[in-house]
């Protein structure tokens, strides 16, 4: 049986404490390098902890203006441990970013309309057949170069920046 898990939100308030954890995380995963690893701490949204208080997943967010749909968005990456294998935590952690995010959302021309993921997993990939899924609420948009799905998610009231077309 899986061990309980329990999620927190820290955007905007990591402490030196849980930065160091973060970055201890990832680098005992095998997910990003030391200099990595600097520049993302502070992009954490959610963390997800065991019954032992272990860090065991985690989501993370960056500002990023797609030029193919011409607006910003948060690029959503997620790590989920082995240790919290057979959780599905990667949804949770999608879902509870996305509430948080939204309940920040600005109009402002610059900011961040909603989440962008992109499906790097192939098993995940698999899951995700559903023009809009049911548990993300997030949309198929495409696929990237790399053959990988592009999924998006709009905060509620999000109005798209208009299209300047150069000549």
């Amino acid at each position: 049986m899986s061990d309980a898990v329990t999620l927190s939100v820290v955007w905007q308030q990591t402490s030196s404490e849980l930065t160091a954890e973060i970055k201890q995380y990832w680098l005992d995963e095998g997910l990003v390098s030391s200099d990595v690893a600097d520049q993302r701490a502070d992009q954490v949204v959610v963390v997800a902890r065991n019954s032992d208080n272990s860090l065991v997943a985690l989501s993370s967010v960056e500002a990023h203006f797609s030029r193919r749909f011409q607006n910003y968005f948060y690029l959503f990456r997620t790590s989920v441990s082995r240790r919290a294998g057979g959780q599905l935590l990667s949804n949770q952690l999608l879902n509870t970013t996305y509430q948080e995010l939204n309940n920040r959302y600005s109009s402002e021309l610059d900011s961040p309309i909603g989440i962008m993921a992109v499906i790097e997993n192939k098993h995940l990939a698999r899951l995700y057949y559903q023009a809009v899924g049911a548990r993300s609420q997030m949309f198929f948009a495409g696929y990237n170069a790399n053959g990988q799905q592009i999924r998006l998610r709009y905060f509620e009231g999000a109005t798209i920046r208009p299209l300047t077309i150069e000549k």
